[in-house]
This record gives C-alpha cells, sequence and structure tokens, in this order.
C-alpha cells in the first residue's frame, strides 16, 4: 500500500520505553510501505460510553441542531423557488405541469404543502419555549439570571404581602374607630 506525497516526514512515536521511528517516505522511490502493525481504532462511542457533546442527542447538541436548522431552512427555500417557476409554469412560460408529470415531480399544491410542514417543523423547532430550554442547558450565566429574576420576584413577593396586611390592618383600624365615633359604615 502506496502512502501519498502529503505525508511525507517523519512520525516519531514513543511506544513503552523506547523510540520508534517511522519514516513514511517520499512516494517516489516505489517502495511499499508495510502497515500491518497498524491499527483503525473506531470513533465515537464505540465499545464505550457517551461522554460530553457526544452524550447529546441530536438536537441537544449545538452544531448538529444547526445544521438542521440549516438544511431545513434551505429545503424551505428550495420549495419555494420550485412554487415560483411552478406559477411561471402556469403562466404558460413552460410546461411545468407536464414536466412535472413526466418525471414524477410534485405539482404546485405538492410543493406547498411540502413548504409549509417545513415552516411548520422549523416554527416548532424554534419555538420560544423550546428556545428558553436550550438557553437554560448551555449556558450557566443564563440560569443565574433567572435565579435571580426569580428571587427578585419573591422578594417583590412578600413584600406586596406585607403591603396588603398593612392595608387590611389600616381599613379594620379605619372602621373600629368609625363605629367608635357612632358613624355608620358606608355601604360598597
Amino acid at each position: 500500500m502506496k502512502i501519498s506525497k502529503m505525508m511525507r516526514g517523519t512520525l516519531r512515536s514513543t511506544f513503552f520505553t523506547s523510540q520508534v521511528e517511522i519514516d513514511w517516505g517520499t512516494g517516489d522511490d516505489g517502495q511499499d510501505v508495510d502497515t500491518s502493525a497498524i491499527v483503525v481504532e473506531e470513533g465515537g462511542v464505540a465499545g464505550g460510553v457517551a461522554r460530553d457533546s457526544e452524550a447529546l442527542s441530536l438536537l441537544d447538541n449545538r452544531r448538529t441542531r444547526t445544521l438542521i436548522l440549516d438544511e431545513l431552512e434551505e429545503l424551505r427555500c428550495f420549495l419555494e423557488q420550485r412554487l415560483v417557476e411552478a406559477a411561471a409554469a402556469e403562466d404558460g412560460a413552460v410546461g411545468f405541469s407536464a414536466v412535472a408529470a413526466e418525471t414524477g415531480e410534485l405539482d404546485a399544491a405538492g410543493l406547498r404543502q411540502f413548504s409549509a410542514r417545513t415552516a411548520a417543523l422549523m416554527g416548532r423547532l424554534n419555538a420560544g419555549r423550546i428556545h428558553h430550554l436550550q438557553l437554560i442547558r448551555s449556558s450557566p450565566k443564563y440560569v443565574d439570571r433567572l435565579v435571580d429574576s426569580l428571587r427578585q420576584k419573591l422578594a417583590l413577593e412578600g413584600r406586596m404581602k406585607a403591603a396588603n396586611d398593612t392595608l387590611a390592618d389600616r381599613k379594620d383600624k379605619a372602621i373600629s374607630e368609625q363605629v367608635g365615633a357612632g358613624v355608620q359604615k358606608p355601604s360598597l
């Protein structure tokens, strides 16, 4: 097996305690390199436990999620372009319906349906709740801001309850003073 010219040079590795020099050769002398001792290991999670970004599902991993959303947007734009072409064909520019029937392609109604489904799927993936959950999962700073906001709301709730209790006490005190002074209580 020949090694490409891009792999010229010398690679030094340490196995156990000895130094082994691998000469990849220049590729010009016609000699083959013995690759019988090279073992190709599988990547990913084969035979092990997934860790870090490998452990996330497709939509939880930021890179794959972005890739999926980009591909869906590209599909939606393609379908919209095909719809424009179909509309032009219906206006008499080219026999789009005849070509679509012959090649097994979708007509304008089918394209519109697929475009709507694609847009709906993108809408669901980009929904506010999903985006919020993704931010919670991926950003500790976002979680800290949410915690601070909740603490502020709890403190505000406590102040509002105390203000309500104070107002109720004042109301009761005013009513008792009116009764004690002989003034009738106004009806509400």
